[in-house]
């Protein structure tokens, strides 16, 4: 039997509660129908710094050139650097993916459009979420995508094709 190539799949997208608010973004299409030709390596990057689940909302926050992700309730609650140093580390251990889904808008894991605030609460642009940043960064060839791009039977098939691709250009493990 054919092993599967695997894909990194944030946690809340295949439903597990582990959202700030202790709820999950289940995704039918991945986790019943892209379960069946994959396997999924599950990822939450909030728990992986150690936050629990509920815990207060976070966002990004546009500090000079610089993002930050901070609490919406308190900024002053910085999770930058542990953010960072854990998608640093984490990184060094997913050479052997061939593609990751992230969770869309996501302070941590959007791929784009994740919205900027200043710390008087206004927004000020959008950019990408710290672990996808870094992710993206860390593999620039590595398909990576959102959650909202597999609705379009299109980019589906797109991001599909690149996954199988990139795959057949890694040399055996």
């Amino acid at each position: 039997m054919k092993q599967k190539l695997i894909l990194g799949v944030s946690s809340c997208l295949l439903g597990n509660p582990v959202r700030y608010d202790g709820n999950h973004k289940r995704n039918p299409y991945i986790a019943d129908i892209l379960s069946d030709y994959f396997d999924f390596e599950v990822f939450c990057p909030e728990t992986a710094i150690g936050l629990g689940v509920p815990r207060p909302p976070m966002q990004l926050y546009l500090d000079g050139n610089n993002t930050r992700l901070a609490q919406v309730a308190d900024s002053s609650i910085d999770l930058t650097q542990q953010m960072q140093a854990m998608a640093a580390e984490q990184c060094k251990q997913l050479g052997h993916l061939n593609g990751f889904i992230l969770k869309s808008r996501s302070p941590s894991c959007g791929k784009q459009g994740v919205t900027l605030f200043d710390y008087s609460g206004e927004i000020v642009g959008s950019g990408a979420g710290l672990f996808a940043a870094t992710l993206v960064r860390a593999f620039p060839s590595l398909p990576v995508e959102e959650e909202t791009m597999l609705e379009d039977a299109a980019l589906r098939e797109d991001f599909i094709e690149r996954v199988i691709a990139y795959a057949a250009s890694k040399p055996p493990i």
